[in-house]
């Protein structure tokens, strides 16, 4: 440095410069220990900043309740490897440094978007004039997202400098990504608007904490704190007790101070935020330096929702700070009370600007407004001013008569700019902490404070606060359940801790225990520092369940309370329910159900051809219970299945095996089969539409080239050449009555074949009919079309094909038609004719269709053909068996109408859906961003009105969600978003339906 001698002659007498403490080790700077110059490093040159434009657009701020901003941030990408002057020690140590320089700027302040500092490192910032050191920084600083904050330097030059030992070379890491301009500071040093407010930030009104309107507050205010946001901003913040006491570094401000930039949900890391504590004048006036103790880094773990603009919301924000200042600091953690009562009067303690610390006084019952989620006050007149709130006191606490927070500071929603010049209008509008517990209702705990500040849930919403660094006493039991299987007790561990030495005695209590049952302590009263055994007896005369109790503990220093709770699990077996043991024709994939049980995680399902299940062909464990067998079993086969549940505790006995047979396979030993090998089948009969057709089932051979593989079973039909040209002329086979509808797998096996002895080809059709019904062969399948003529003067041809399911009644009859043209003879056959099919089990308790059929289980008869209506949203499949379970796995058009024909015992079916309306497509579909961390938006763009629904599933298949299912939306674009909470990392499938359009889109999660 230019006065390099006079810097080093400081040095040998004592530095007189200030030094910060953000959690930071101190010390001196290498390089000025070294006698280092700074003339030969590296300098940056900020851009000059708009004032006038600043100014101008901070009273626009002012006007919109934005938080305080004092800087303006320039982002940066200047590391310790791209830019600044290295240097090498002889003992080959290194130091780095990096001068930063902004014209006319009243502060500096730095974030980093890569901070690591190794273990021995050291980082410091100083005014180039050596008037402030920052630091040092060191390993201790280190964060798992490796962003930092530093706080301001009043200067308008500094030197970043960092230390690196030679053992860690190369391992640190300083990565500027923000340099902040200052142009506004509480010492007002070249403001032109300081004389409007005296010789702080703030107005000439404002009472300093450590005036006589304080000093009953002098406890209270070591919990509120001066926030500095992204460098750039300003707000105010308490730190919070909570019901369990436990000392967590929980702090209240506005949601206002972080709206737009950080949410609980969408962005909760807040790293770039920096907290003064005890940041105050020593006395009344307002003069002598302030502290400058800090701590950097915060999350945001609740937040208002909707935004604080919407006077629905309370306009609250939680953090969990990142660094505990009661580790190095005297502050203390304020109680407060979220029961909706106010007190008669109170303070606001606050930090108007980047002023120090403020006392505001009233001495009104706080009235409740906007929509009574707000407290309003106005202050007082006192001794040594007229306090009011400005810009930076957002965020800041009122305090009741019992000296317990009751909000934090939103504004003012009648308008204006509060100031000095009307200090006895100034009304000042506090969220409610009785409206933030619940969060209007908000399910998601990071939209209310109840689950941060009651951790335990017991219901109380009053606490006192307290000193961290004062010796106290903690309540801890991990874990706070006991499972009980089968045993008459229930064990924990009591851990009673001691806080900075604290030993007096605490009394251990338990509440709410279930009748019949008594708590012991293995040691009672207690000495903080031990761990005692509490042990629940009684448990055996319990029903299966979970049971809440409190755990209390009472001593010198107060009262403590934790929320326990026991499971009481006996053992059982399972109750198996379908197939009934000894089920004859199951089908070969069977449902298998059973009695759910409460207390069962889960349940085991096995599936044996043998009673020891020695050979286990099929498998699961499911968690509803029911299973759907994902393995074919064999045909015919005798089979045994067994249940058992799967607990906490561990797997419960298995239960009895029930056994069932699958159906037979549809060959000559299943049901009513007919063969007519070697002879009319019984039952059949065979008939000629003219009367010169003869039929002579006992020939031995027709001539050849015919399929004649058996012996005398082939009818022929002589024409005696009478001249029938142009008859169609038609021989047809009956079957007796059979109803069809009582079997299933129904197939016409049968093998036939002619031949035109004429001397041209013709043609012949074959026909299935029930009488009013008819279908007709092509030579590969059935069809309704009566043009499939056969041609050829010669064929033959074996059937094994399922007749149309709609063929189910009466009379069954096959017919052969031959167009006689020629006036020859002809000859035909029919080989081995029959039906075989399995016949359905009974299925008891018939269906009573009504009008709608909504989500829940049903019985069906053997058949079940009926119209109905789907309820909007109803996602169903139907299943025949003793029930039909409505079920995810078939989507219908909300609305449509549907048919279902329940074919078999235990078959899925597959209902046909008439929808109402025609298919409507859209423009376009959306899904952005994929991937996506926190949230994901589905835009769907309607050319014409239509139904829309959103389902996502994982590539398992199993649905996780529905995310939108909306009625006849309009044209246009409908927005719906996915939020990732309670979602796993990784892929994920979106089903989006648009009437009869069915889209898919893979999504994926990353954290």
């Amino acid at each position: 440095m230019k006065q390099q001698l006079l810097y080093t002659l400081l040095f040998l007498f004592g530095m007189s410069f200030s030094l910060s403490a953000q959690i930071s080790l101190g010390g001196t700077p290498m390089s000025l220990q070294l006698g280092l110059t700074d003339d030969d490093i590296e300098v940056i040159s900020m851009p000059d900043i708009d004032l006038k434009a600043l100014r101008a657009d901070d009273i626009l701020r002012a006007n919109d309740n934005l938080p305080y901003r004092f800087a303006q941030g320039f982002p940066v990408s200047a590391n310790i490897y791209t830019i600044g002057t290295w240097t090498t020690l002889p003992n080959g140590d290194r130091l780095w440094r990096l001068k930063i320089e902004c014209q006319e700027a009243l502060s500096i302040n730095f974030l980093y978007d890569d901070f690591y500092i190794p273990s021995g490192g050291l980082y410091y910032i100083y005014a180039e004039d050596l008037s402030e050191v920052i630091g040092a920084f060191g390993a201790h600083n280190n964060r798992p997202s490796r962003k930092f904050a530093t706080g301001l330097v009043n200067s308008t030059s500094v030197i970043l400098e960092y230390f690196e030992p030679a053992a860690v070379a190369g391992q640190g890491m300083i990565s500027v990504s923000q340099v902040a301009h200052g142009y506004r500071d509480f010492e007002n040093r070249n403001d032109p608007n300081a004389q409007a407010e005296g010789l702080g930030d703030a107005g000439n009104c404002q009472v300093n904490i450590n005036c006589p309107e304080g000093n009953n507050w002098q406890i209270e205010k070591k919990a509120v704190a001066r926030i500095l946001i992204n460098g750039v901003e300003t707000c105010t913040g308490t730190l919070i007790n909570n019901i369990a006491n436990n000392c967590t570094p929980y702090f209240l401000t506005a949601e206002h101070c972080i709206d737009g930039t950080y949410d609980a949900v969408t962005n909760p890391d807040i790293s770039g935020a920096v907290f003064y504590w005890n940041y105050e004048r020593a006395g009344c006036a307002n003069s002598g330096s302030v502290p400058n103790e800090t701590t950097a880094g915060a999350t945001v773990v609740a937040n208002a929702d909707p935004p604080s603009g919407d006077a629905s919301a309370s306009d609250f924000a939680l953090f969990e700070l990142t660094e505990d200042p009661s580790d190095d600091y005297d502050v203390y953690i304020a109680g407060f009370d979220a029961s909706g009562s106010p007190g008669t009067n109170g303070v606001g303690i606050h930090h108007p600007g980047l002023d120090a610390k403020k006392i505001a006084t009233h001495s009104i019952t706080p009235t409740s407004v906007v929509n009574n989620n707000y407290w309003r006050i106005y202050w007082d007149q006192t001794a040594n001013g007229h306090s009011v709130t400005e810009g930076g006191s957002s965020g800041s606490g009122l305090f009741n008569s019992d000296k317990r927070l009751i909000g934090q500071l939103f504004g003012g929603f009648l308008g204006g700019q509060p100031n000095c010049s009307d200090p006895a209008d100034d009304e000042g509008d506090y969220g409610k902490l009785s409206i933030s517990w619940d969060g209007t209702n908000a399910t998601d705990p990071r939209r209310r404070l109840r689950d941060w500040l009651d951790p335990n849930n017991t219901g109380l919403k009053v606490v006192d606060g307290r000193d961290c660094r004062i010796p106290d006493y903690a309540l801890s039991v991990d874990p706070t359940n006991s499972t009980n299987c089968g045993t008459d007790n229930a064990t924990f561990a009591v851990d009673v801790q001691s806080i900075n030495g604290y030993l007096d005695p605490v009394t251990l209590g338990v509440s709410g225990l279930p009748g019949g049952t008594n708590a012991i302590f293995s040691t009672n009263p207690v000495t903080p520092g031990n761990v005692v055994t509490l042990t629940i007896n009684g448990l055996n005369g319990l029903a299966d369940g979970d049971y809440n109790f409190n755990l209390t503990g009472i001593s010198t220093s107060g009262n403590r309370i934790i929320s326990l709770s026991f499971t009481v699990q006996d053992q059982s077996t399972a109750t198996l329910t379908s197939p009934t043991n000894g089920a004859a024709n199951r089908s070969r994939t069977p449902s298998l159900e059973w009695v759910a049980v409460s207390g069962a995680d889960s349940y085991d399902v096995q599936v044996a051809t043998d009673i020891s299940f020695s050979n286990v062909v099929a498998s699961a464990n499911v968690s509803t219970s029911s299973w759907l067998v994902d393995t074919e079993l064999a045909a015919s086969t005798d089979y045994y299945w067994r249940v058992r549940h799967v607990r906490v505790c561990g797997n419960d006995p298995w239960s009895a095996t029930f056994q069932f047979t699958t159906l037979v396979a549809c060959d000559a030993n299943s049901p009513f089969f007919e063969d007519f090998e070697g002879g009319q089948p019984t039952g059949w009969t065979f008939n000629v539409t003219n009367t010169n057709e003869v039929w002579e089932f006992n020939s031995a051979s027709v001539g050849s080239g015919l399929n004649n593989s058996g012996s005398g079973n082939w009818a022929t039909y002589d024409d005696d050449e009478t001249g029938n040209t142009g008859n169609n002329n038609v021989a047809t086979a009956t079957t007796p009555i059979i109803d069809l509808s009582a079997y299933t797998d129904v197939v016409l096996t049968f093998k036939y074949s002619y031949k035109d002895y004429g001397p041209a080809s013709e043609e012949v059709l074959l026909s299935v009919t029930d009488g009013s019904l008819t279908y007709y062969w092509s030579g590969s399948a059935w069809t309704s079309t009566a043009t499939n003529w056969l041609g050829g003067t010669s064929s033959s041809g074996e059937f094994n094909n399922p007749i149309p399911t709609d063929l189910n009644t009466g009379s069954l009859s096959v017919t052969f038609e031959y167009d006689d043209n020629s006036g020859w003879a002809w000859a035909f056959g029919f080989d081995d004719f029959g039906l075989c099919g399995n016949e359905i089990g009974s299925c008891e308790n018939t269906l009573a269709i009504n009008d709608l059929i909504t989500d829940g289980v049903y019985s069906a008869a053997n058949t079940l053909t009926s119209s109905a209506t789907i309820l909007s949203g109803s996602t169903v499949t139907f299943e025949a068996g003793q029930a039909i379970i409505l079920k995810a796995g078939f989507v219908a058009e909300a609305g449509a109408d549907f048919l279902a024909h329940i074919q078999a015992c235990d078959a899925i079916v597959q209902p046909e859906v008439e929808e109402r309306g025609a298919a409507v497509a859209t423009e376009s579909i959306k899904v952005f961003p994929n991937p996506f961390r926190q949230q994901s938006t589905i835009d769907i763009q309607l050319a014409e009105a239509n139904d829309i629904q959103i389902q996502l599933f994982d590539l398992t298949g199993q649905r996780i969600r529905t995310v939108a299912n909306e009625r006849n939306a309009q044209i246009g674009t409908h927005r719906y978003q996915l939020n990732a909470q309670g979602l796993n990392t990784g892929m994920y499938m979106l089903v989006i339906r648009m009437g009869d359009r069915i889209e898919t889109r893979k999504l994926s999660l990353i954290r």
